[in-house]
Formats: structure tokens, sequence, C-alpha cells
């Protein structure tokens, strides 16, 4: 009796076979096989052995099953860096890693940027579901303001593109805006504290280069990128022509 590659293959699929790879790819000595870490290459050279004994061909570089890729490590300067409210001839500081977080900028040592601030809900510009954030709003030389996330109206999977940070930045600067906030408040604060959220975002950055080396998914005419809490929210929303309460709760 000749049983057929799929019951065969089935066979082949146990418990112990697929959790043995996960433990070694979990296992604390890759050090979250994060790149630039000594876990990294011991986690790839795991996986080119797989594919050699799969008898995949290699097609990397010099027919190898690897590629090299330049990274630009971008890393914050905390005490060189502040970011301040303006508002009726008052000045207010805000504290880093307690109202804000902010990282390095990806093509410049020396950034700053400084403007009128316009909220744009949750920054999202999608008209092929009936829904434009920037409709109406000139955010021309102005800091953008928005809400983490997506609206609910939008169905998941294209609620997740709209939601990125890279999708936002890249509409704000298509809309001519020269910097950019991000309000960690509602579903997202419900579901992780801010104070977490610190501690999630701690650390230098990495991204890649191109054959120019110019860094992915940069926006250059973006000078500034920060997130605050909706404590900061409060204040950046006095004066302003409905409460940030109001304005959270119509979101």
């Amino acid at each position: 009796v000749l049983e057929s590659p799929t019951a065969e293959l089935r066979q082949r699929i146990t418990a112990g076979g697929g959790r043995a790879p996960m433990a070694f790819g979990a296992d604390d000595r890759l050090e979250g096989r994060g790149t630039g870490t000594r876990g990294y290459p011991l986690a790839a050279d795991y996986v080119r052995a797989q594919f050699e004994e799969m008898g995949l061909k290699p097609a990397g570089v010099n027919r190898t099953y690897f590629q090299k890729v330049h990274f630009r490590k971008i890393e914050l300067l905390q005490d060189k860096s502040s970011l301040t409210l303006k508002h009726g001839g008052k000045t207010r500081t805000l504290v880093l890693e307690k109202d804000y977080v902010m990282g390095g900028d990806p093509l410049s040592s020396d950034a700053k940027v400084e403007g009128p601030v316009v909220f744009v809900g949750f920054g999202v510009s999608a008209p092929e579901f009936g829904y434009d954030d920037y409709a109406g709003i000139d955010v021309r030389g102005k800091i953008v303001a928005a809400l983490y996330g997506a609206p609910s109206k939008l169905p998941s999977a294209p609620g997740a593109h709209f939601s990125s940070s890279e999708q936002k930045l890249r509409v704000a600067a298509e809309h001519g805006a020269i910097g950019f906030l991000t309000i960690w408040a509602g579903r997202a604060e419900q579901r992780t504290p801010f104070s977490e959220y610190v501690r999630f975002s701690k650390g230098p950055t990495l991204r890649w280069l191109d054959d120019k080396g110019v860094p992915n998914d940069v926006q250059p005419t973006i000078k500034g990128y920060a997130r605050i809490n909706s404590t900061a929210a409060v204040a950046l929303f006095e004066g302003a022509p409905k409460s940030w309460r109001d304005t959270l709760r119509a979101a």
C-alpha cells in the first residue's frame, strides 16, 4: 500500500519536532535574536543548517544562505532632548519617559522643530474605505497630533496597516507636516499603560540602509516625532475649541 506524500508528511510532523526549534530560538542565550547581538548569527546559522538539511539551494552572497545588510544604529541623547508646549505666553516642559518618549532622528544628529499643532483624529487617510482624517484640514508647516491606532470602522487588516507609524508619518509628510505627535490614550492606554510602553521603547533603534546609504521609511520633512501620554494631551488641548476629554470621547 502506497501512502500519499501528504500522509507521509503528517507522520513526520510531531509536537517534539515543532518544540525543539522554538525552544532553541527562544533561549535567553540567543539574546532575543536582536540585530547586532551575538545571538543573531547563532540563530541565523541554525536556520542555515535546517535549510541545508532540507536540500534547499543557497541563493545568497557568494553562494551562501546569507545576505549582507547594512544598518544604522540610532540612539537618543536624553540629556540633550526636550519637548515643550507653548500657549498663551506660558511654556511647559514635559518630562522624558514620564510624559513622552522619542527616538533619535535617522537623518540628523541635531534635529529641531517648532510650530503650531493641528489635531487630525487618528491621522489616517483611507479614502478607499470612505475615511480621511485630513479632509479639509491644512497641516502645511505644522506639527500633527494624532491618536494611536486606527478608527474601529476600518476592517482589521487594513486597520493594522493604517495604524503603523511609517504609514502615518508618510501621509503627514505628503500633506506638508513638519512634525508628528502620537497620543497614547484610549484603547491603547487601557491595554498597555504608558509606563509600560516607556519600558518597551527604551534603547536604540536600527534601520536598514539602501545602496545609497539612505535609511528605510524616513520622511525628511518630518523634523520631530514623539509619543505623549493622556496627561500631556490634556495640557496640549488647553485653549483648544474642544477639550481633550470631549475629543477622545468623540474619537
